[in-house]
């Protein structure tokens, strides 16, 4: 047997390649710290992520109808005082003829009772033509809210609703009758069987006619002409006018509490609570 050849043959080195970067291209080397340096931190609170704007949204400007639904508590007893003014002011007017058949007054006295009445007359003439239009607008918006609650808009057009507030004659006939759909709207929201408000609202309607009908009467027995009795029955004429239109307001000022309070509010407001 002879030796082969792969076993005769000396054995091969193994070479390992190793490429290194050329010198031109190495990186400066970095300087180690020469001392602390301050930490690092943000200017301001990282805002990475899905950003939150908790900003209040600004609240939507009140309608004129929203604003004068708000004062009209406020217009309410600001008329019954001008009211009640005025009636005291037609009272003291006649106690001071009263005063005058035993003997005479002072003049200034009499000045100042003939301008108080006159004063007061016309301030309360201007404060219930204000607080009509005020109460026109709170209707308006109270109807708003009931069928916006119903899911419904309001069924009658913005003039409709002037008119038959405002019109003389035609507000005493029709704006009784938007009340108690008012109500009606604000039962059916409320998901209410029956609403005794409804009958308030209708008694307070009769008074409202009731005064309609004094009123106009005073008015006629005041232009009418006559002497000096008929002049001092007209004051005390006037006085329980302006009283019994005091009074009225008031039963007003109760009927809007009770509409704006809901179907509830006269039950609320008839039940008493008392300690055991």
């Amino acid at each position: 047997m002879h030796p082969t050849s792969a076993r005769t043959e000396a054995p091969r080195r193994r070479i390992r390649w190793l490429a290194r970067r050329p010198p031109e291209t190495l990186p400066v080397p970095r300087r180690a710290p020469s001392g602390p340096k301050p930490t690092p931190r943000y200017p301001a609170v990282p805002r990475w992520g899905l950003r939150q704007d908790f900003t209040p949204v600004p609240a939507a400007p009140l309608s004129a109808a929203e604003a004068a639904a708000d004062v009209t508590p406020f217009v309410l007893r600001l008329t019954t005082v001008i009211v009640f003014v005025a009636a005291a002011a037609e009272a003291l007017a006649y106690l001071l003829l009263v005063i005058n058949r035993a003997g005479p007054v002072p003049g200034w006295l009499a000045i100042v009772a003939t301008v108080a009445v006159f004063a007061t007359g016309w301030l309360a003439v201007l404060a219930v033509l204000a607080l009509i239009a005020v109460l026109a607008l709170w209707l308006q918006a109270a109807r708003a809210r009931a069928f916006a609650e119903l899911g419904t808009r309001e069924p009658r057009p913005v003039w409709q609703l002037w008119v038959y507030c405002l019109v003389p004659v035609v507000n005493l006939v029709a704006a009784p009758v938007l009340v108690l759909e008012l109500v009606d709207a604000q039962r059916r929201a409320d998901g209410a069987r029956t609403d005794r408000r409804a009958m308030f609202i209708r008694r307070w309607w009769a008074a409202w006619i009731a005064l309609t009908i004094v009123t106009v009467a005073c008015m006629a027995y005041s232009f009418a002409a006559g002497g000096l009795q008929h002049g001092a029955d007209a004051m005390v004429y006037t006085a329980l006018t302006y009283l019994l239109s005091g009074a009225f307001l008031l039963v007003t000022v109760r009927s809007v509490r009770m509409i704006d309070g809901g179907p509830t509010a006269r039950e609320r407001e008839e039940t008493r609570w008392l300690a055991a």
